[in-house]
């Protein structure tokens, strides 16, 4: 009970934050591996689209720190999973060149196709 009156309190103290503060959090969780506070964020209704100054988005940074459960839980919340950063790089880009394998097949198997796909295979 105690757990559920802690969580409610960082969901309640994320909903008087700007949705651009929840969004920059969002991304920053998404980085760091802060999956209690990725959950929160995204029932605080953050943007998961939102991009960082160099354009990334918290599915791009997931895709990156190569943390499955992030992108997955990112998935489920259906962000845009063919956003572009400033160079033109999208998830499945960052997935394919880092060599995590894992994460471009489920980027996959989730329905990644088109823009996203063009892009990764060519720069690759």
């Amino acid at each position: 009970m105690a757990r559920f009156c802690i969580c409610q309190q960082q969901k309640s103290s994320f909903l008087t934050l700007s949705q651009d503060e929840r969004s920059k959090r969002l991304l920053e969780a998404a980085a760091d591996g802060q999956v209690r506070q990725l959950e929160l964020l995204i029932q605080a209704e953050a943007n998961l689209d939102y991009q960082e100054d160099e354009g990334k988005t918290a599915l791009q940074k997931a895709v990156l720190s190569n943390s499955q459960d992030f992108v997955e839980l990112l998935l489920e919340n259906r962000p845009n999973i063919n956003t572009k950063d400033k160079e033109d790089r999208t998830a499945l880009y960052f997935a394919t060149e880092a060599g995590h394998y894992l994460l471009v097949e489920y980027l996959f198997r989730t329905g990644i196709w088109g823009p996203a796909l063009h892009t990764a295979s060519a720069t690759g």
